[in-house]
């Protein structure tokens, strides 16, 4: 048995762990691993607590790495809007999930060209508020 602050401790060293799987290529298990760290993050502290918002921003740049553009669109839109809420427009987690928005926009094959308006107009709005 464990206590409960020992799972923080758990889940940053898996994060550590995702992080050094990505860098050395092994982008699918790193994928595996930070998904389940965002979900038990969801349970244990909420959508909207800063440490679940900073899993699912790391995960949603390791698909955007990946080129899974549109599961990184699905978390997006489901946490940008808690994230504007708790942290504020201008705060760095923020600006990251939006700077991920627009090269999801930009980067996906698929673009149209509104979308690649759309994504200047995302980072022209990021750059402002850095």
């Amino acid at each position: 048995r464990y206590w409960s602050h020992d799972e923080q401790t758990i889940l940053a060293a898996q994060g550590n762990y995702a992080s050094c799987l990505a860098n050395i290529g092994r982008t699918d298990e790193a994928l595996v691993l930070e998904r389940a760290m965002y979900e038990r993050r969801v349970d244990l502290q909420g959508v909207a607590h800063g440490d679940t918002l900073l899993a699912a921003l790391n995960h949603v740049i390791l698909l955007v790495t990946v080129r899974r553009f549109r599961a990184a669109k699905e978390l997006i839109r489901k946490q940008l809007p808690i994230a504007l809420e708790a942290l504020g427009a201008d705060h760095d987690h923020t600006l990251k999930f939006q700077k991920n928005r627009a090269m999801v926009l930009y980067e996906d094959p698929a673009a149209s060209r509104d979308s690649v308006m759309q994504a200047r107009d995302i980072m022209e709005d990021v750059l402002q508020r850095r």
